[in-house]
């Protein structure tokens, strides 16, 4: 059973749903986009305009 799970992981398989993947890359996001926020880093209009667009449920 480990070796077909490492072999499933090696190639890229997982057994969390789309979903799951989905959510954890936009919380990312949208950690990213705060911290930009917050820190002053990047401040463009672009990184306000994804900050908002996040927090709109959009992106």
């Amino acid at each position: 059973m480990k070796a077909y799970e490492a072999i499933a992981k090696y190639a890229g398989q997982s057994d969390k749903s789309d979903e799951d993947i989905r959510n954890r890359e936009a919380d990312t996001e949208l950690k990213q986009a705060r911290k930009q926020v917050v820190t002053g880093e990047n401040e463009t209009e672009e990184a306000l305009d994804k900050l908002d667009s996040i927090l709109e449920g959009d992106a």
